[in-house]
């Protein structure tokens, strides 16, 4: 969740600096051991920030590895 956080930062900085012209890509081994809760908690965040600074969020997760979708709170 470290480098999760720390890519957010740096896609947030470098989005209110020129916007739109960014695109944050994870593969599904940032998440490799992390739970559902966190894992839908880091998706809507990431949601919510790209949304609101007008950049792209791309996450590729493995069969199975999506969390239910009851996990998620907010979208």
């Amino acid at each position: 969740m470290e480098i999760f956080c720390y890519d957010m930062m740096l896609a947030e900085r470098w989005a209110a600096k020129r916007p739109g012209s960014i695109t944050l890509i994870h593969d599904s081994n940032i998440f490799a051991d992390v739970d559902d809760r966190q894992l839908a908690a880091a998706l809507e965040l990431a949601a919510e920030r790209s949304k609101a600074l007008n950049f792209q969020y791309i996450c590729h997760l493995q069969f199975g590895q999506a969390p239910a979708p009851g996990v998620f709170s907010r979208i």
